[in-house]
């Protein structure tokens, strides 16, 4: 084990060494407070599962699928390493001279273009995201795109397995506010299909072309209320 690379509300992402290969990787392991959880567990296996069947040039590999002697669940993946597109949207908000030269409007597109492809390819498989943000797309030293945390990753199609994942309840939201589509905000599990994530995309699109969140509030549920009533300023 090494360097934390993150936490969430389920799991941790820790940077690693494979000793047989010889390489750096990024292990996720299920939060020990969540070991006594079917339904996080449940989840966490899913995203392990789901993300390991996706092999698309924009989404992390996953290695391996385990459990750690204390009975923890992890998976190993890729490292994944350069900066998240939320972050180079500050960048950009705050008039940096070199990220503007490096991230131009056409350099942007290019990437909203490459998150597109690997969840149309993930769409075909029969998966959502339902948590596309700047936050969650990386992009690597060498303009290398990678759609990151599945953590929210479901099913949606008859042939892909059961349109209703256990863990999410009717009426329970889960996601972010900001690039939620209405009937995500609204806990509609059961009407999620593309066009959920399609929103996500737009949202996305909407904030790396005018460097400003499509809906914003003093708070959640302000975002959440700005996300059903209104449309987002031309």
């Amino acid at each position: 084990m090494g360097d934390s690379l993150g936490k969430g509300a389920m799991g941790e992402v820790v940077r690693a060494i494979d000793t047989q290969l010889e390489r750096e990787v990024a292990i996720k392991c299920l939060r020990e407070r969540h070991l006594n959880n079917e339904d996080s567990k449940a989840r966490f296996l899913l995203e392990a599962k789901a993300t390991g069947q996706l092999q698309h040039p924009n989404i992390p590999t996953v290695h391996e699928l385990g459990e750690s002697a204390e009975g923890r669940p992890y998976f190993t993946m890729a490292l994944v390493q350069g900066e998240n597109l939320g972050s180079i949207v500050d960048r950009l908000r705050q008039g940096n001279a070199d990220y503007h030269k490096t991230y131009t409007f056409a350099r942007r597109i290019q990437i909203i273009q490459a998150v597109c492809d690997a969840i149309h390819y993930a769409h075909s498989r029969g998966y959502l995201h339902r948590d596309l943000k700047p936050d969650n797309i990386m992009i690597g030293p060498f303009g290398e795109v990678q759609v990151m945390d599945w953590g929210l990753v479901r099913r949606f199609t008859d042939e892909a397995g059961p349109r209703l994942d256990k863990t999410t309840m009717k009426g329970t939201f889960i996601g972010t506010a900001a690039y939620a589509a209405p009937e995500q905000i609204a806990g509609e599990s059961a009407h999620l299909d593309e066009r959920t994530d399609v929103y996500g995309l737009g949202a996305l699109l909407y904030e790396v072309t005018t460097l400003h969140p499509p809906h914003t509030g003093r708070s959640v549920r302000e975002v959440m209320m700005s996300v059903v009533t209104k449309t987002p300023p031309r």
